[in-house]
């Protein structure tokens, strides 16, 4: 009978979602079975079931499979050559007293990717096999991407300046059958990390690597259409960073000049090539703010021509119906919006704090201000926090447009003015923010009054983040880390840490990921010049779109220069 009285049977989703929180070293028996709603007796007792238990042991057989060959084989390999691409640069900045900017550039790249790929490795030999917050239900997340892909990215950085031998290229595992196995395993979301790592992209500054007659990233920019007569751009989408980026800066791009474009190849080098969702998302807002035409707007496609219409300020809301980055919505239509003709309310739901792109924090405290250095008014606020895989975050976006745009010029952070830190903790216990906050504030010398722990209360599921701001006189850096299960408090602070203070010993006032969302906004404007630590692919490729549209951006001596795009249909109307 007593059995009988504690017996849990939980639904599908309950199972799924124990599953997935057993394996968390943040959360304890007792805090997964307040969360359920079950005794600590009866959750046991369910744990202890042979099903149970098989499921539990199939999960950790299939991480420990897929960690194997990058834990043994390729990440050793790659830290070694890229320690090597450091020495010698070190030794060549030694002897000659300086480094000209191309060759800080690329030892600057490696140093970053030297540190992500000594942290995954590290992570690996500790055990702490990476997984998201979908845990058990949407597959394992991985961090570290696919083998042959970083392979690429590592050869380039290695055989750039004849730095390291051809022939330990050849020591660098290829993979095989196994390390040609998908190493990130997503049902929803972009399979490109946040951080910039792998996608096989060249480094800044450096030619895009192309297969024989494989075309450059505008294959026939400004040809002719027969039909309509009018000019067309046509992209190659697998190019430059290969993923959303490219997609956004031409829908916003096409938006401000006028001009209609084709891309092709969509995200093709990805495990799952196409358009996405959340792409998708963007497509339908650039249609609705600037009642243009478009082909291929479908989840999968490949290609998608865009015929833009002239812009219209107003109000508007954008579902994207997944835990797509709320935040990539309004990179792709804001820049249009500051040429309308007056003011927008723009309302877009989805995930607010994910690994797929910027957090809202970023985009509040780090890029509007710098926008309405212009002399535009952009304000944002968050109503609902939104974590992969659930979504359901809600941001709402005011844009008045600048009456006479004013060039901006950031070459100085300025004074140091605060640091604070905020961990965002969404159904789990509050002791997993709270770590978070204490080991940032003690790594970084910041009183532990300048971090809180907040709770997001309306949010649809479990969720972690983690944001540091670094407010100067002129400019503020967000950074950020995610919470994931079989990640401690400790690992999520340590990484957000590690980004902080890369970005303290640089120097420059723009970081790499502020470096290219800064650039359309202010080509829709007057135009500007800015000092940042380092150009990542996605500033890389958005600056050969911007060409490909007409627009005029260099970068030299680690100045990043936009030019003014020519004023847009909305305004010219």
């Amino acid at each position: 009978m007593g059995h009988e009285s504690t017996r849990f049977e939980p639904t599908a989703e309950q199972a799924e979602s124990l599953i997935h929180w057993l394996g968390s070293p943040d959360v304890t028996l007792r805090d997964i079975a307040e969360m359920h709603d079950v005794s600590l007796e009866a959750l046991t007792q369910w744990m202890g079931r042979p099903e149970i238990g098989a499921r539990l042991d199939a999960v950790e057989s299939a991480v420990t499979r897929r960690t194997r060959f990058i834990a043994t084989g390729f990440l050793p390999a790659a830290v070694k050559m890229l320690h090597a691409v450091l020495i010698n640069h070190e030794s060549r900045e030694l002897s000659s007293g300086a480094m000209n900017a191309a060759a800080r550039e690329r030892a600057n790249e490696a140093a970053e990717l030297l540190w992500k790929l000594t942290r995954a490795a590290a992570a690996h030999e500790a055990g702490e096999e990476t997984r998201g917050q979908s845990g058990a239900r949407e597959g394992v997340r991985w961090r570290v991407p696919e083998v042959p892909l970083l392979r690429k990215r590592v050869e380039s950085v290695v055989s750039a300046r004849g730095a390291v031998e051809p022939r330990m290229l050849a020591r660098l595992p290829s993979g095989g059958a196994e390390g040609e196995e998908k190493i990130e395993k997503d049902t929803g979301g972009t399979p490109v990390p946040q951080d910039g790592v792998g996608g096989g992209t060249a480094l800044a500054g450096e030619a895009l690597a192309r297969e024989p007659g494989r075309p450059s990233l505008a294959l026939r920019a400004r040809q002719e259409i027969a039909v309509t007569g009018e000019k067309m751009i046509y992209i190659d989408g697998s190019q430059g960073e290969g993923g959303g980026q490219i997609l956004r800066s031409a829908l916003s791009l096409s938006m401000l000049t006028g001009t209609p474009f084709r891309i092709e190849k969509i995200r093709a080098g990805r495990a799952k090539p196409g358009l996405m969702r959340q792409h998708l998302a963007c497509v339908i807002a650039a249609r609705e703010i600037c009642g243009g035409g478009v082909e291929g707007a479908e989840v999968g496609s490949q290609a998608l021509t865009f015929f833009p219409g002239q812009v219209r300020p107003g109000s508007y809301c954008f579902p994207i119906g997944s835990a797509g980055g709320t935040t990539l919505v309004m990179q792709a239509i804001l820049p249009a919006l500051l040429a309308a003709a007056g003011p927008s309310t723009v309302v877009v739901e989805g995930g607010t704090h994910n690994d797929m792109a910027p957090p809202f924090e970023f985009f509040e405290r780090c890029l509007t201000p710098l926008i309405n250095r212009a002399g535009a008014n952009v304000t944002a606020r968050l109503e609902r926090h939104g974590f992969y895989p659930a979504g359901g975050g809600r941001i709402v976006v005011e844009v008045s447009p600048a009456a006479e745009p004013r060039e901006v010029v950031l070459l100085e952070r300025g004074e140091a003015a605060a640091r604070r830190v905020k961990a965002i903790v969404s159904k789990l216990p509050r002791h997993v923010g709270e770590r978070e906050v204490s080991r940032v504030c003690e790594k970084l010398g910041m009183p532990r009054e300048a971090g809180r722990v907040d709770d997001a209360t309306g949010a649809l599921g479990h969720g972690n983040a983690l944001i540091i701001e670094l407010v100067f006189g002129e400019v503020t850096e967000v950074v950020s880390s995610l919470g994931e299960v079989r990640k401690s408090a400790e690992a999520v602070a340590d990484e957000a840490i590690a980004q902080a203070k890369m970005y303290l010993a640089h120097g420059a006032p723009v970081g790499e990921h502020l470096a290219d969302q800064l650039m359309l906004p202010l080509a829709a404007m007057a135009g500007g010049r800015y000092a940042t630590t380092a150009l990542t692919p996605h500033s890389t490729t958005n600056m050969e779109v911007i060409r490909a549209f007409g627009g005029e951006v260099s970068h030299e001596a680690g100045v990043v220069s936009v030019r003014a795009l020519r004023r847009s249909r909305a305004k010219e109307d």
